[in-house]
């Protein structure tokens, strides 16, 4: 399967102003908590790929566009395949190689909205529709570390190749308070995992 997504994304070691920002989004009652799983990251040294194991699939992730600086955060456009594994494959590997994968833990709680016009979006219950934005808010836990992080964004996708402008319009319309999380730190994982790769 090919994915094209854009992104918004904000990192922090506090929760606070990332939980309120999410928790103030409209469609309270629409969240889909997902159970706690741990994905598996290849160190890739780059900015730009991700390598990940995810829940029997592996997944490739490549920038396919440039960054755009916004007011409120960082703009990432990326192309994504995913492919069921027929063997995990992280059970093929030596034991001292494993040291080259990052296990991230994740509780994570969505929500989905379909944009339905240029005016109007809904909350999508099922999470699957052909236009639309994912919002989550996720705590993150990487390696050994005991203290955890939390990130928050938007991802948008389309069956149309609109996901640039289905991310803007839906902010647009949502309207969230972005005035206190502006300044967090904002890029996408493999940015992140790289700058925490000296602590893991």
């Amino acid at each position: 399967m090919i994915l094209k997504s854009s992104e918004i994304r904000w990192f922090a070691q506090e929760d606070t102003m990332l939980r309120d920002f999410f928790n103030a989004l409209p469609g309270t009652g629409e969240e889909i908590y997902e159970g706690e799983r741990t994905d598996y990251y290849l160190k890739s040294g780059t900015e730009t790929t991700g390598i990940k194991v995810r829940e029997g699939n592996h997944e490739l992730k490549v920038k396919c566009a440039e960054d755009e600086a916004l007011v409120y955060g960082t703009l990432t456009h990326w192309i994504k395949w995913s492919v069921p594994e027929t063997k995990h494959i992280l059970n093929t590997i030596a034991d001292e190689l494993l040291t080259e994968w990052i296990p991230v833990k994740k509780k994570r709680v969505k929500k989905t909205y379909e944009i339905v016009s240029q005016s109007e979006v809904v909350p999508a219950d099922d999470g699957m529709v052909d236009e639309g934005v994912g919002v989550e808010f996720t705590n993150i836990y990487l390696g050994r570390m005991e203290q955890p992080f939390y990130t928050a964004g938007f991802e948008s996708f389309s069956a149309t190749g609109q996901q640039r402008e289905n991310l803007l319009q839906a902010i647009k319309i949502l309207e969230p308070d972005l005035s206190r999380i502006k300044d967090f730190n904002s890029r996408g994982y493999p940015a992140f995992l790289k700058s925490q790769e000296q602590y893991l």
